[in-house]
């Protein structure tokens, strides 16, 4: 059986090394912005987590979804935009691997993020264009 909670927990440790790393270049105020969000949201994960408190969870994974929407479009900082490139592709094989979210696994068995507006989006499509529009970024500005 695999340990969805480990795996979950080790990507999210590495993209908070990975913040903490990109926090320490000279950023854009919106760069910033986006880091002090990155932080939040790895911070209600991680209380999530120790407390067992499967709705931070779900508050978590709210946030991000807006975080992966949001940085290819508003990023300057190429190293933010190489982050969310490597979380894409990570979020991709792992869709394909479990067939869905390895957060939705971590969630409630009646989740905020399991409604009638995130069912409209097919996420499978969404996440390959993100990280697209973050290489391109970084193609044509870095």
């Amino acid at each position: 059986m695999t340990n969805y909670a480990l795996i979950c927990d080790i990507a999210n440790l590495v993209g908070l090394v990975g913040i903490i790393l990109i926090s320490k270049n000279n950023l854009h105020n919106t760069d910033k912005y986006m880091i002090y969000y990155l932080f939040s949201g790895l911070f209600l994960y991680f209380q999530s987590r120790i407390n067992d408190i499967p709705t931070l969870t779900e508050v978590y994974h709210y946030m991000q979804a807006i975080a992966f929407i949001l940085i290819p479009f508003i990023s300057h900082s190429k190293g933010l935009l190489n982050w969310h490139l490597f979380f894409m592709i990570f979020t991709l094989a792992s869709r394909k691997k479990i067939n869905g979210c390895i957060v939705r696994k971590l969630e409630s068995d009646n989740p905020l993020t399991q409604n009638s507006f995130t069912d409209k989006f097919d996420w499978d499509i969404i996440f390959p264009l993100l990280a697209v529009s973050s290489l391109a970024n970084l193609y044509i500005y870095h």
